[in-house]
């Protein structure tokens, strides 16, 4: 019997030994992913400039 948690991701477990889980989006998981390729885009572009903040803000606050 297929478990939804949360309406995004559907799991179906195969009862064997070892068991065998499966997973795949629900329509409410697939509608996400136009989002979740954009935050991928997004981090692309900035992770250099959020690390550089990062380095700076270490700098001047973390004392070893």
């Amino acid at each position: 019997m297929p478990s939804i948690f949360d309406g995004l991701i559907k799991r179906q477990v195969t009862e064997s030994a070892p068991p065998i889980a499966h997973y795949e989006l629900t329509p409410i998981g697939e509608s996400v992913l136009p989002h979740m390729i954009q935050m991928k885009e997004w981090v692309g572009e900035y992770y250099s400039r959020i690390e550089e903040s990062r380095r700076e803000y270490d700098g001047k606050h973390i004392r070893v």
